[in-house]
Formats: C-alpha cells, structure tokens, sequence
C-alpha cells in the first residue's frame, strides 16, 4: 500500500524531505531527527520548507529570516522572487526595514491594527532626502520638514534636490550636515511621528 489508507505516499514524503533538507540546508543527523532536536535556524529553515514544498499559490511569512544566518537569508528571498515571477503572492511581515525595502514591491506601514500608509516601491520615482544637521537657525526653510530632533541634531525631510536643497540648507545655516536618499527606515520614523502627533 502507498501509504495511510492510499492517501500519504511515504516514499514521495521521504524523498521530499531529502531533497528539501538538502536544498534548505538543514543540518541534522537523519532525517529520523526530531524538530525540537534541530537548533533555532534549522527548525526554521524545516518550517519554511515545509511550507514551500507544495508550491502555494500564497505565501504567507511572519518574520521568515530569524535565525537564518545571510547565505539562507538571500537563498530564501531568491526563492520567494521565483515563486513570484511565477504568480504567486507572498505576503510578508517583517521588523527589517532594510530587507523589507530591498525584496518587496509594496509595503504597508502598519500601528495598533491599522494601515497608516501604502507604498508601491517599484514605482518610487525620485527618493526623497533626509538631511541631518547640527546647529544652524530656529527658521525652518520652505521644502525642509522636521522629522526628528534631539541629541543635538535635527532630521528633515525633503522632496527638494538640486540647486532647491542647497539654498535651503544655505538658508538653514548649519554647521555640519548629511545629506542621504530616504530608506524605509526614514519612511517608518516619519510615519509613527505623524501618528504620535495627531
């Protein structure tokens, strides 16, 4: 018989489980192994195999990448562009910011259960800046939009480029400054400060 009353082929299974231990790069002795045995990254890297093996239509994640170390990390999301360009959906929740702006398409922001904003980052036209400045006036110039400020610093917020940035900062008058393109990290702060506002 193939399995449990014809319904679970045991061979299939077991060749699966080889092969997705393989490609996963589950470390264990056999795949007698129990899961609780496994260290934290191999239990997770058996979950998402597991969860990836049927080749699902949708993809739902909660924080996939802990305790993968990068090679899995980058081996995981090359898997999830795949299933993608194949149709599938995959949606993602994540804390890493970083890993969150380089993979996906869209992002919400999400506070408290609610959506406080949608983003579509494929159709990102021009990044907005972030500027942090050390001292310089109480003005604040037109185009420049105060995000935070503490620890003897200002952050602002800016869709002005060019010339535009370099006479706000002229009129700002500060004595040191950055200037870098907005990261979903800035996008985060900028949304939560909104909502801790209101």
């Amino acid at each position: 018989m193939g399995g449990l009353w014809g319904l679970i082929d045991f061979v299939k299974e077991l060749e699966v489980a080889k092969t997705q231990s393989v490609a996963m790069q589950v470390k264990m002795r056999d795949l007698e192994q129990g899961i609780t045995e496994l260290s934290g990254g191999n239990q997770q890297k058996v979950l998402l195999s597991r969860l990836l093996q049927p080749e699902p239509r949708v993809v739902i994640l909660d924080e996939p990448t802990n305790g993968l170390d990068p090679v899995m990390q980058k081996l995981l999301f090359e898997e999830l562009k795949r299933r993608t360009a194949e149709g599938a959906t995959v949606l993602l929740s994540s804390h890493n910011l970083a890993e969150v702006q380089e993979y996906c398409r869209r992002v919400a922001f999400i506070k408290d259960g609610a959506i406080l904003a949608v983003a579509d980052l494929a159709e990102s036209a021009e990044p907005k800046k972030v500027l942090s400045v050390s001292g310089g006036g109480a003005i604040l110039p037109e185009g420049l939009e105060l995000i935070r400020d503490g620890g003897g610093r200002r952050v602002f917020r800016s869709a002005l480029s060019g010339r535009a940035l370099i006479d706000a900062l002229r009129e700002l008058g500060p004595d040191d400054f950055t200037v870098e393109n907005e990261r979903m990290e800035d996008r985060f702060w900028h949304l939560y400060g909104q909502e801790e506002n209101k």
